[in-house]
């Protein structure tokens, strides 16, 4: 009996182990794409014919309580597929769990919770279902679900048993049965082999009639939803807002199921998205664009079957607005282009009017486009898949108001603004095969105008020349050709046969590649010329004149950029040249460097002269050749200050910092909505190195920076005379108070709070000889004369701690993307009782950098772990390699560790006897293990990641809230 009660404590202590670890190497497997552990490879005999292999799965245990660890292992699966886990209820409910990658031997594994909230937790039994939507393959197991209250038979009479047992108190007590008066217990009924476990009543799950919408309050669809119910359809426009109460406005996430008839046929999805989101069809990922963005629509084309077709929408808000639209259409009702014109100034919501449109090719003037639509403040969206040869095309958009050009998801023209009639142009090379087209479009007020054509630049390999017979370059050009160079002196003559001497009129177009740098555009003209780089007017002298030289300088950024150069001629002479040269940079004001990532590496992309720092993009990019999102600046420049207190201020959507002579003197590198302003004040004199660094990761993007001389800088104090001196028999007098020393400093001096590097204590330990300890008395008081102790040498007090640096992981990557707030440091506790935290410090040993301060109340069990994530500390690790440090609350450093450059999503991790690892599994929240060996199966290879250091180990505690993992 003692065994079976020994074996019995093992299995609750692994139960207890699985709640506090596995989930974490759970949320590795998920988060991280880290494969599963597979299990032992079958031996390879030598038979003349081998059968395919029949996929199968083993559940372990096959019968198991509400909330409890299931592991699936499974053999005969294809090399390298991506499987899915179901479980399936009876009612047809389905919860997905996370994915498992066939290992080389086609075995499997895969580890999830059983679900302990209704329906799940009144179940009897569920089916696991293993599923390859590549080969079709697939395997189910029944599982037993314990647990369960059944209500027993009424017995025919009431017996009472020899002893006493206590049973719940039911809700409604019987009427026949007083208050108070035990309820007598049915007959005896035999030895139950299980005790039984009151299980709380489940809530009623809402009858799914159209999509099934799970809601989670995180942005990873971790966890139970938080909400589950019936929406009629995926079309939602949260704004700022939740949607429901039980959810945040902000970092939350859905799950949206459902099956659908189809008629046969080639049919386009659409989905609207801000922020991430991805689409399944039938188990195949087609839309995939799990990042931030703002209201972006893409669109996938399928051909599906006569049938039921199952879809899964998966969607996450991270910050700003929230909304999420699905919706698709068959293509063969639109065979030009499918127009959709909606009753707003934005192309969202149900459209209005839907209607097959020929061309684009629409001058309404005052007018609406149809009946049911305003003159004014509408819009409109058109789609259609076209097939194009291989080669360089350009889009041509002529527009009154708004007009966004997209091809294959990708924005080209982006003129989304109110304006009078302009022409835009982009230039794409497209390969061999069909392409989706998108344009949107929209009209404020005045006259509606929308036209969108393209042409193969095959022939315009240099200057694509346009002439017209007339001087306002109107109607349809009278010749077009390619011109090598714009460089002619036609004098009284015409510039081709069919055109005149005189009243004509030409443009000419190209793009060009160029460095980072500033160019000198030059112009030489008789009569009038315009010339435009990437749609900004830099050149403007259309007017009739002699022949004249007109110049203008331009930063650009590295990369491809479009030109455009309109010219006239009234009479006599005919003369025009465009030519441009790299200049010698100078920057007068701001220094100002662009780069196309937030982390200001490698060389900027844009370097230009910046009157002062004080941007508000929006949306918008800072110039031509640079993201809109994902980017960063650094301005620099030498300022004299006259000698003052000088208050600087600070704004910026996302991060910003500023040194001073190589000082940082304000830290606010992190994201930010541009609401918060920070200042510092600092004393100044002479001629400063001041350097601004901004990052924006996305939405709006904004930067002010500014400083003002707010009063004098304070003389200094007289050094007080009152020191600490030791009397000749080695006993020091200390002085009661010890006045600080103000001595000017040329160098910024910051009063925000500074680093925590000195100790607690004001008043200093005094040494009188080497051979000499000071023990100060407990109860002396301040002016009391310490004793001294001597003692045979000097004895270093060794800084001693149970708590030590565990495991760290710098490069973390979610879908490819790498983001440094998700990277994380942890922490654990070697000894044998719990250790407070509070006050003690985290960072990276950079200079200047300021430390994490860990929170009050942070206190780390024995054996336990502890994550702190880059949101929270704001410690960003360098990706070439960095250094982390854990230093007590007097500043000194009590554990450091080193490490280079490691791959994306790879840890750094020590084992029981200090050494560090770079090939070791991430375990995150538990134990370090080495890689599993190869001949583990699936369920040893779990069990070790479980024992990790056996007995020592132990459930880390949540204090202070959930871990930050």
């Amino acid at each position: 009996m003692g065994s079976v009660t020994s074996l019995i404590s093992k299995r609750r202590l692994l139960l207890l182990l699985v709640s506090g670890a596995i989930v974490v190497a759970l949320g590795v497997l998920a988060a991280f794409g880290v494969r599963a552990l597979a299990p032992r490879p079958r031996p390879v005999g030598t038979p003349t014919s081998m059968p395919l292999p029949v996929p199968s799965i083993l559940l372990s245990p096959q019968e198991v309580e509400p909330g409890e660890l299931i592991v699936v292992t499974g053999e005969g699966w294809q090399v390298g597929d991506e499987v899915s886990v179901d479980v399936i209820a009876p009612s047809g409910d389905q919860r997905y769990v996370p994915r498992a990658t066939v290992a080389e031997d086609g075995s499997l594994t895969a580890a999830f919770f059983f679900p302990s909230e209704s329906p799940w937790s009144g179940l009897s039994s569920a089916t696991v279902r293993v599923s390859s939507a590549a080969t079709g393959d697939g395997a189910s197991a029944v599982v037993q679900v314990a647990g369960v209250v059944e209500t027993p038979p009424p017995a025919p009479t009431a017996t009472a048993t020899s002893a006493p047992v206590e049973t719940p108190t039911p809700a409604t007590p019987p009427t026949d049965v007083p208050t108070g008066t035990p309820a007598p217990t049915a007959g005896p009924t035999g030895t139950p082999t299980r005790a039984p476990v009151v299980v709380p009543t489940p809530t009623s799950t809402p009858a799914i009639l159209g999509w099934r919408g799970e809601y989670f309050d995180n942005r990873f669809l971790t966890g139970s939803p938080v909400l589950v119910r019936d929406d009629a359809s995926v079309n939602f426009t949260w704004g700022t807002g939740a949607p429901s109460t039980a959810l945040p406005a902000d970092a939350f996430s859905a799950r949206w199921t459902r099956t659908v008839p189809f008629q046969s046929g080639t049919y386009r999805f659409y989905v609207t998205s801000d922020d991430g989101v991805r689409v399944w069809l039938d188990g195949v990922l087609i839309v995939d664009q799990w990042r931030d963005a703002s209201a972006v629509t893409y669109t996938a084309d399928r051909t599906l079957g006569a049938g039921n077709h199952t879809l899964r929408v998966e969607y996450y808000e991270n910050t700003g607005t929230a909304q999420i639209q699905v919706w698709w259409e068959r293509l063969g009702d639109f065979p030009q282009w499918r127009g959709e014109y909606f009753p707003r100034p934005d192309p969202v919501g149900t459209p209005t009017l839907v209607r097959n449109d020929v061309s684009l090719s629409f001058e309404w003037g005052g007018y609406a486009p149809a009946i049911g639509l305003p003159p004014d403040g509408f819009s409109a969206r058109w789609t259609r898949s076209l097939w194009f040869d291989e080669g360089l095309y350009r889009f041509h958009a002529v527009v009154d108001d708004g007009v966004r050009l997209y091809v294959d998801d990708t924005l080209i023209i982006d003129s989304w603004r109110d304006g009078g009639r302009r022409e835009l142009t982009a230039d794409r090379r497209l390969t061999t095969g069909n392409h989706a087209m998108r344009v949107e479009y929209y009209e404020r007020t005045g006259d509606a105008l929308i036209q969108v054509w393209w042409e193969k630049l095959a022939l315009y390999p240099d200057w694509k020349g346009e002439y017209w017979s007339n001087r306002t370059l109107s109607g349809s050009p009278v010749l077009v050709r390619n011109d090598a160079a714009i460089d002619f002196a036609w004098g009284g003559g015409a510039p081709a046969t069919g055109l005149p001497a005189d009243g004509f009129s030409a443009r000419w177009t190209r793009t060009a590649d160029f460095d980072a740098a500033t160019y000198r555009f030059q112009v030489r003209v008789d009569d009038g010329a315009r010339l435009w780089v990437d749609d900004r007017l830099i050149i403007d002298t259309w007017r009739d004149g002699a022949v004249r030289d007109v110049s203008a300088d331009l930063a650009l950024a590295r990369g491809t950029h479009h030109l455009r150069l309109e010219y006239y001629e009234r009479t006599g002479e005919a003369r025009v040249r465009v030519r441009w040269e790299k200049v010698a940079a100078s920057y007068p004001d701001w220094k100002g460097e662009y780069w196309s990532n937030r982390k200001l590496e490698g060389k900027p992309a844009l370097m230009r002269n910046d009157k002062g720092i004080n941007f508000d993009w929006g949306d918008g990019a800072v110039a031509v050749g640079l993201p809109k999102d994902d980017f960063s600046a650094r301005w620099s420049r030498n300022v004299t200050f006259e000698r003052g207190v000088y208050r600087f201020r600070a704004r910026a959507d996302d991060g910003i910092r500023v040194t001073i002579d190589g000082k940082v003197v304000l830290d606010e590198w992190h994201l930010s909505d541009g609401d918060d302003r920070y200042t510092v004040d600092l004393n100044l004199t002479g001629q400063k190195a001041v350097v601004v660094e901004y990052y924006d990761r996305g939405g709006k993007a904004m930067v002010d920076f500014s400083w003002k001389r707010i009063g004098d800088w304070p003389m200094p104090r007289p050094t007080p005379t009152a020191t600490p001196t030791v009397e000749p028999t080695g006993t020091p007098t200390v002085a009661p108070t010890a006045t600080p020393t103000t001595t000017p400093d040329p160098t910024a001096t910051p009063t925000v709070t500074p680093s925590p590097t000195v100790k607690p204590t004001a008043t200093p330990t005094v040494t009188p000889t080497a051979t000499a300890t000071v023990t100060p008395s407990p109860t002396a008081k301040p002016s009391a004369t310490p004793t001294v102790t001597p003692t045979s040498a000097p004895t270093a007090e060794p800084v001693t701690t149970t708590v030590r640096l565990n495991e760290i992981l710098p490069v973390p990557a979610q879908d490819g993307v790498i983001d440094e707030f998700d990277e994380w440091i942890e922490l654990t506790n070697v000894g044998l009782a719990a250790f407070d935290l509070t006050g003690w410090f985290l960072d990276d040993g950079a200079e200047g950098s300021e430390p994490y301060q860990i929170s009050e109340g942070t206190v780390l069990p024995p054996g336990a772990f502890v994550l702190f994530r880059g949101r929270t500390t704001g410690i960003v690790l360098d990706d070439a390699g960095d250094e982390v440090r854990l230093l007590d609350p007097a500043g000194d450093v009590v554990d450091a560790v080193v490490f280079g450059e490691l791959p994306p999503n790879a840890s750094y991790s020590r084992d029981d006897i200090g050494t560090w690892h770079d090939d070791w599994p991430p375990s995150p929240g538990g134990p370090n293990v080495p890689p599993s060996p190869a001949s583990l199966t699936g369920i040893e290879r779990l069990n070790l990641r479980l024992r990790g250091r056996g007995p020592q180990y132990s459930e880390p505690k949540r204090i202070g809230g959930p871990l930050p993992w």
